[in-house]
């Protein structure tokens, strides 16, 4: 499969990062109450996953969600997940403008 990512390496882990802008303060609730819902119910159980993050900033209008991927093509293989492609669609359909990325780990630093 590593034709799929050129770029991989065996073995790398990746974060895919989504971010949330929303118009206004208060918008977000929603958003982060199925991110969480998500992550708990569906995503933890899924081969790969190493964890995720629901983070809103403090106007009250962004929200990151961060997951933590063994690899990437344990990411790509969540993508065809039933509930995670209803998720993210709903996600998409919200008033939300929606950014994702995903970075691959290279270091990783602890006090």
């Amino acid at each position: 499969m590593t034709e799929q990512f050129p770029s991989d390496k065996i073995g790398d882990a990746i974060v895919h990062v989504v971010v949330a802008k929303f118009s206004g303060p208060g918008e977000t609730t929603e958003f982060v109450r199925r991110a969480v819902t998500l992550m708990r119910d569906v995503t933890a159980g899924l081969q790969g996953f190493l964890e995720g993050r629901v983070l809103e900033a403090d106007d009250g209008a962004s929200v990151i969600v961060a997951t933590h991927w063994a690899t990437r093509h344990a990411w790509a293989a969540a993508q065809w997940d039933e509930a995670v492609g209803r998720a993210l669609s709903e996600s998409h359909a919200s008033d939300a403008k929606i950014v994702d990325t995903i970075c691959y780990v290279r270091a990783t630093v602890r006090p």
